[in-house]
């Protein structure tokens, strides 16, 4: 670095704020921990910036990690939204005001504040968030988007693998990716920041109407829906997913896209961690490679951060009901169900419909060719007509056995056991409050030490005993 701290040797140009900073502490001789913990996170932020640039196709072709897409091809939204006439003459019937404008402006600022709160819990998406380590994002989602294929109604054109997004800019229907092995980690506290547990809802007693739809379409599931404790299992979303499969000898197909990591967000953060991605994908890397959790320092964990705080705008989700439907604007309903063919019946309609396919090997070839004509031929006849189920679940965190111990010990008892893990508990006076800090701490110790176990796994023979002493160093 040159003598005035703002070039290296390479030409790099070193912001004016981290060489400011610095000479600050430098001429005070000491500094607060905020001033140097804001210099680092500051500097960081700019590493990442000048990072090399990762394009969308080259996170999804050469690292595992997490990865984040929505499903437009779903909606949900809540079953009891506020009425906001009802809450408004409800909240003011109480108030003696003088009248006219005094209480026009009151009736103005309760009216305002709950219309933004029904709208955010109008302006909702689900969003899926996923991780491999044992192959790349995009070998994974290639799964996935087949499975996508097979639903009801055929989503129209899911763009969420390298082949299916629209040059290197192109995120389609990704909401972010986030490469580099040490996301394993970071998977549930990642659902647990950024949106409320969709896919881990619970059944209401008694069943509502569109699980005896599903039960009727598949009879030898209609006690598979849901388990001990009335959570909906894989096997609900895959009735409510796809429909009964016209052979005799076919059998429903459970769906591979992990339901159980569906989550729902209000579509504001998810356009905004979207465009974040789209302008910078490097930014979402993890900044811990060779490990198995991420140590949250990276610029992505602020924006993280802020989406969580805007969930307490959803306040009070929890023991609420969701309606979860097909969104029919954005189904195919092709003329043709091309997926059930097999390669003699792919090669037929591809030779009804003059098409070259002679120079093609693999059934997917054909398969993806037979696709993309039937799509230009419109969608059947009577398709608005066609019953799709709906699904209404109770939203609900998951009350484990570590839970139910922690509200069993005392004030005293939570504030010696965070103690004892190196949490602050300063200014925290409600048992509520503690329990909540320790189950979120040992959970996402959990989650860290199964991700390492997890990744170890996948590791080459022979590179366990190196594993292990970076881990102990």
């Amino acid at each position: 670095m040159s003598p005035d701290g703002k070039t290296s040797k390479g030409g790099v140009r070193v912001p004016d704020f981290a060489t400011a900073s610095a000479a600050a502490i430098e001429s005070t001789g000491s500094a607060l921990d905020e001033q140097i913990e804001d210099l680092i996170r500051r500097l960081q932020v700019d590493l990442a910036d000048r990072a090399p640039q990762l394009t969308i196709k080259e996170c999804l072709n050469k690292y595992g990690g997490g990865y984040m897409y929505e499903l437009p091809w779903i909606t949900a939204e809540f079953a009891d939204p506020p009425n906001v006439d009802y809450l408004v003459t409800k909240t003011l019937s109480f108030l003696s005001l003088p009248g006219g404008w005094q209480a026009a402006l009151v009736c103005k600022a309760y009216r305002t504040c709950w219309q933004r709160r029904c709208r955010d819990e109008k302006e909702l998406c689900v969003v899926k968030v996923g991780m491999t380590i044992d192959n790349t994002i995009d070998g994974r989602l290639q799964s996935e988007l087949l499975d996508i294929k097979r639903w009801r109604g055929s989503p129209q054109r899911p763009r969420i693998t390298r082949k299916s997004l629209d040059g290197n800019d192109g995120v389609g229907n990704l909401v972010a990716l986030l490469p580099g092995a040490s996301w394993s980690g970071s998977e549930k506290k990642l659902k647990r920041r950024l949106g409320l547990p969709l896919g881990t809802g619970i059944v209401p007693d008694p069943v509502p109407a569109g699980f005896n739809q599903m039960c009727e379409e598949h009879p030898s599931h209609n006690t598979d829906y849901k388990d001990n404790n009335n959570k909906i299992t894989a096997w609900g979303w895959s009735m409510f997913l796809k429909k009964r499969p016209q052979g005799k000898k076919e059998k429903l197909v459970k769906t591979s896209i992990g339901p159980s990591e569906l989550i729902i967000m209000r579509k504001e953060d998810m356009r905004q961690l979207r465009k974040n991605f789209k302008k910078n994908p490097a930014s979402f890397a993890s900044t811990f490679p060779g490990t198995s959790v991420d140590g949250e320092t990276g610029p992505v964990w602020d924006l993280i951060g802020q989406i969580q705080k805007n969930l307490v705008r959803l306040q009070g989700w929890q023991g609420r009901r969701v309606k979860v439907r097909f969104n029919r604007d954005k189904l195919a309903f092709p003329k043709l169900d091309v997926f059930p063919l097999k390669n003699d019946g792919l090669k037929k309609e591809l030779h009804k419909r003059k098409l070259e396919y002679k120079h093609l090997k693999k059934k997917q070839e054909f398969r993806d060719l037979l696709e993309k004509a039937v799509a230009k031929e419109g969608k059947r006849e009577g398709y608005m007509e066609e019953p799709l189920p709906e699904l209404e679940l109770i939203l609900q965190e998951e009350v484990d056995e570590l839970t139910s111990v922690a509200m069993k010990m005392g004030v005293p008892e939570l504030k010696d056991a965070l103690d004892a893990e190196g949490v602050d508990t300063t200014g925290l006076k409600y048992k509520e409050d503690l329990v909540k800090l320790l189950v979120t701490n040992r959970r996402e110790a959990a989650d860290a030490v199964a991700a390492r176990l997890r990744m170890r796994r996948t590791l080459p023979t022979g590179a366990h005993e190196e594993q292990k002493e970076e881990e102990n160093l």
